[in-house]
């Protein structure tokens, strides 16, 4: 949409345990674009190492460019190393060159996600954000700090949520 053309960030939400459809939510977005996928929440025990999703240090998952593949988009992995060296964005801009649509970041640690956020949000054009809770609040922590607007009063009208998760976690967070 033309909106979502002029959005400065664009972020796709997804379960830190990767529970839902991840690959068939990405597939039906249609992304053109470059995507960096990120699912680590460090401060909730979920880190990615290898290209794996661990809770508390455990694998959970199997390679991470699975859902990426299956939502037809060619994946390949950034490791703590690339991250963590100076300039990642280099490494990011050097895979999309060379056909890469989705990057799978490591992150064991917040500094690790702001690394992700900052390099993500060189690129040009800007890709889609695909994360947990953890990266929303690295990309948050890479905007300036600004004074809150007022806002006028909101007429209350319905919400509606699409949630593709049964856990129970999900269904409270939906009655809220």
């Amino acid at each position: 949409s033309r909106a979502a053309k002029r959005a400065r960030i664009l972020y796709k939400k997804i379960d830190s345990t990767l529970k839902g459809h991840v690959a068939a939510e990405l597939a039906a977005i249609r992304w053109r674009g470059s995507l960096v996928f990120a699912p680590a929440f460090p401060a909730q025990g979920r880190t990615t190492v290898d290209g794996r999703l661990r809770l508390k240090g455990k694998p959970t998952s199997g390679d991470l460019r699975a859902p990426l593949s299956r939502a037809g988009l060619p994946a390949t992995h950034i490791d703590l190393a690339s991250l963590r060296a100076p300039h990642p964005e280099k490494t990011f801009e050097r895979a999309i060159r060379t056909g890469a649509r989705g990057l799978v970041c490591d992150a064991v640690t917040d500094a690790d996600l702001d690394r992700i956020a900052r390099a993500g949000m060189a690129l040009r054009p800007r890709p889609l954000f695909v994360g947990s809770g953890g990266l929303a609040r690295a990309l948050a922590r890479t905007l300036p700090r600004r004074k809150p607007a007022a806002w006028p009063p909101v007429e209350r009208r319905p919400v509606v949520t699409v949630v593709g998760s049964a856990s129970p976690i999900s269904k409270k967070q939906v009655l809220r």
